[in-house]
C-alpha cells in the first residue's frame, strides 16, 4: 500500500525469487488441491494409448518441437 492506496497488483515471492499475483498463487493451489484428491482417490488403474485414444489412433504432425525430450 501506498498512500492508503492499493499497488497495482499484490504480489508474492516465490522460493525461485519471481514474483507471482495472488490469482495466479490461487490457482496454483487449486490446481495443487485437485491432484493431492486424486491421488488420495488413486485405484491403481492405468490405461494403454489404445484404452484411452482407440485402436489406429495416429497423433497429428503439427510441426511442434519440443524445447528438450
Amino acid at each position: 500500500m501506498e498512500d492508503n492506496q492499493p499497488k497495482r497488483g499484490m504480489t508474492g515471492d516465490c522460493d525461485c525469487g519471481c514474483s507471482t499475483s495472488v490469482a495466479q498463487t490461487e490457482e496454483d493451489f487449486a490446481l495443487y488441491r485437485k491432484a493431492v484428491e486424486r491421488l488420495h482417490d488413486d485405484d491403481g488403474t492405468r490405461l494403454t494409448g489404445e484404452e484411452v485414444f482407440g485402436v489406429g489412433y495416429t497423433p497429428v504432425d503439427d510441426g511442434y518441437k519440443p524445447e528438450f525430450e
